[in-house]
């Protein structure tokens, strides 16, 4: 069963994806947000054939939801409506995943990359999604 996770950001979507099993995450591809950024995780989810899709929600430290999770909430939405149009992603479990400092924990992965700052940056997001991924996958949530 394959899991995708998504990075949210004001200027890209990190997209990470779990091997067949699911027990493993790995980087995707880097979607930038913009309109056709739903059409675009459509098309993922259903080529992939994702059975869970994972999106990672900025909590404050307090773990109370501030303004970039609400956007994360926004989006969603608008990605879920999408999806009813396709009786495909009927059995499309959505998971919301607490992603604090995983953009940090990617930035530590990706320092050495060498890579210039436009590419890096969308390293980074794509290697956030993964940890989001990575972390979710390990949970005792995901097997309770």
């Amino acid at each position: 069963m394959r899991h995708l996770a998504i990075d949210h950001g004001e200027a890209h979507i990190g997209v990470a994806l779990s091997d067949p099993l699911g027990m493993f995450a790995q980087p995707l591809c880097t979607i930038r947000n913009d309109a056709s950024a739903i059409a675009q995780l459509a098309a993922l989810l259903k080529t992939h054939q994702v059975a869970v899709l994972v999106v990672g929600v900025p909590l404050e430290l307090d773990g109370c939801l501030g303004p970039q999770a609400k956007k994360v909430e926004r989006f969603v939405k608008k990605l879920e409506a999408e999806l009813q149009t396709d009786t495909s992603f009927a059995d499309l479990q959505l998971v919301y995943w607490d992603e604090r400092l995983t953009s940090v924990e990617a930035e530590e992965i990706v320092r050495g990359s060498r890579l210039k700052n436009r590419k890096r940056r969308a390293l980074v997001d794509r290697v956030a999604a993964a940890v989001i991924l990575e972390s979710y996958l390990n949970s005792s949530e995901r097997t309770a």
